[in-house]
């Protein structure tokens, strides 16, 4: 009955993992821009655009912006770094695993430590901006790490140049899976979301706004704790 297989599909590990990857995709969305709007013009999960800045900032002679931008750059790879040792190579691809639950737990703690700094006032300059831009680029470099070893086509949580690269070589193919299309549609929409909360949340409650990517996450440890252990069963 289609009732039934409805159901079925919706418990299947890889739908469970692909709703744990777009709400992961809007926070990261809300992340950036919460930093790019609050933490001196930088983005700290999308590294193309900040490599940019970055360049931008060094041709312009701008040292302190060069500071910060740098900064995100550090604290992204950090997170990239302890996450990826965490979780392991994406050369065995699987659902989901205990070490990722772990990885993203360890990326709520900072979250929360950023947005419990954000709490305290807004960081404008100092040392100050510079810890909270490190803090946040940490986090989502421990996300994109997760999102690496899962190693779902086309998806990463932190940049979407790449999923639109592969969405639009998807629909110009007549044999193009169409899972695979709303998947990464399903994605681009939740990034554009999470900035747009982002951005709505600084304008009206600016000062709890940094939370919101924080329990994003939060929610997201409760929906996957107990979650079957098949690290050895493919990915979709």
């Amino acid at each position: 009955m289609p009732g039934k297989r409805a159901i079925a599909d919706a418990n299947r590990p890889g739908v469970w993992r692909d709703g744990v990857l777009l709400a992961l995709t809007f926070a990261a969305g809300c992340v950036d821009a919460l930093s790019y709007l609050g933490l001196s013009h930088v983005f700290t999960a999308n590294m193309t655009g900040n490599a940019v800045l970055l360049g931008l900032a060094i041709g312009q002679t701008q040292e302190l912006q060069v500071a910060h931008s740098t900064a995100a750059i550090v604290g992204f790879v950090g997170g990239v770094v302890a996450a990826a040792k965490l979780v392991g190579p994406p050369r065995d691809r699987v659902v989901w695993s205990s070490r990722i639950t772990f990885a993203l737990g360890l990326e709520f703690v900072v979250l929360l430590i950023f947005a419990v700094g954000w709490l305290g006032g807004p960081r404008t300059a100092g040392h100050g901006l510079l810890v909270m831009i490190v803090l946040s680029g940490l986090a989502m470099g421990i996300q994109s790490a997760v999102a690496r070893r899962l190693a779902v086509p086309g998806i990463s949580t932190t940049y979407i140049t790449g999923t639109i690269t592969a969405l639009v070589a998807e629909l110009t193919s007549v044999s193009g899976a169409v899972g695979e299309r709303r998947r990464m549609t399903a994605v681009i929409g939740a990034l554009v979301t999470g900035a747009i909360t982002g951005g709505l949340m600084l304008t009206h409650a600016r000062a709890v706004a940094a939370f919101v990517p924080a329990l994003v996450v939060a929610v997201v440890l409760v929906a996957v704790v107990g979650f079957p252990r098949i690290a050895s069963e493919k990915a979709e």
